[in-house]
């Protein structure tokens, strides 16, 4: 009886690493790494600010550059996207962290989901933007 526990206990273990592995390798539910819930193709020719925030205390907004784009016939309809892949942005867009100033954009990419909820007006939304193309206007 003696030798059957400790060999119980080796294999509940190594049930549970197994187990602990497979959760570690699933891709996380929000964040930049997280599976893109939407796309914005590039014939959508949506045009938005971009501008570099340092004052939204969300962490997914903070010290990241944010484009806000306005829905054409919706005027509370407001968009703020974080971006993900600061490294596809042009020299001009990474200046606007130190003039503090924004460009007007038009940019597609695939949207993934924040994960610092907030309270919001309900026509505002709040993602993350993985860029496949941005031009300044």
């Amino acid at each position: 009886m003696n030798k059957k526990i400790p060999v119980f206990i080796l294999l509940t273990l190594t049930t549970f690493s197994f187990v602990a592995c497979k959760k570690h390798n699933a891709p996380p539910a929000c964040g930049c790494e997280a599976p893109a819930r939407d796309t914005i193709p590039e014939t959508s020719n949506i045009i938005g600010t971009i501008m570099y925030n340092e004052d939204i205390s969300s962490k997914d907004f903070k010290d990241k550059y944010v484009i806000l784009y306005q829905e054409e016939n919706c005027i509370n309809c407001k968009h703020y996207l974080a971006i993900c892949n600061e490294a596809a942005l042009p020299s001009a867009v990474l200046a606007l962290k130190a003039s503090k100033g924004s460009l007007q954009v038009s940019f597609s990419g695939f949207l993934k989901p924040i994960c610092d909820k907030f309270n919001a007006p309900a026509d505002y939304t709040y993602e993350n933007l993985y860029l496949t193309k941005i031009k300044i206007q």
